[in-house]
């Protein structure tokens, strides 16, 4: 039983850990920053809340400071109760991110991929997306003046199949389209973990 538990401890500080990762994204702090969460369930088409990273990650940017918005198509009047008080919920993904230093997609519905970037770029504060699940076409976000940073596994592109010698396979720390300042903060996360 003892492997179990460490197991589990072991992922809920990984998810936790995220929030480390949108400080560094966010210039290092989080104190008085507006994040907005897109999705909350575990995963698209469902409002299942169980072992979803969205819990454990507000928690940590609510106890780091952070003003909190959050939106998911089904599962916003269940997360109330499993998110910090304070939260912020919205109606829309584009009402979250207004005003927002920076956009935390934390599931992968796949309304994120058709938001209009362009558009929305111009209602944040700060234009930096975070993409925990890879959905999003990092060069059509980055094209439309956002600063993307995608964690975890291979990149998805909104969906899309990619052929096999379009698929990089860099660690995507030393992504070729990142700038020099965006490589030195990944460099940084990857030495904290």
């Amino acid at each position: 039983m003892r492997i179990i538990e460490t197991v589990l401890a072991s992922n809920e500080a990984r998810k936790r850990s995220m929030a480390r990762k949108v400080a560094a994204f966010c210039n290092g702090t989080l104190r008085g920053k507006t994040i907005a969460i897109l999705g909350l369930t575990f995963k698209a088409d469902t409002d299942d809340m169980r072992d979803t990273v969205s819990i454990p990650l507000a928690q940590a940017l609510s106890d780091a400071g952070s003003i909190l918005k959050a939106y998911d198509p089904v599962a916003n009047g269940r997360a109330r109760a499993l998110l910090p008080p304070g939260v912020q919920y919205c109606s829309s993904a584009d009402d979250a991110a207004k005003g927002a230093d920076a956009i935390v997609i934390a599931t992968e519905w796949q309304e994120f991929t058709k938001m209009d970037f362009r558009k929305l770029r111009t209602t944040m504060r700060a234009p930096i997306i975070v993409d925990l699940r890879n959905i999003l076409n990092e060069e059509q976000v980055r094209r439309s003046g956002f600063s993307y940073f995608g964690i975890g596994g291979r990149r998805r592109q909104a969906f899309e199949t990619l052929s096999p010698r379009l698929v990089s396979t860099r660690p995507f720390w030393r992504d070729a389209t990142m700038t020099e300042g965006e490589d030195l903060l990944l460099q940084r996360i990857a030495a904290a973990e």
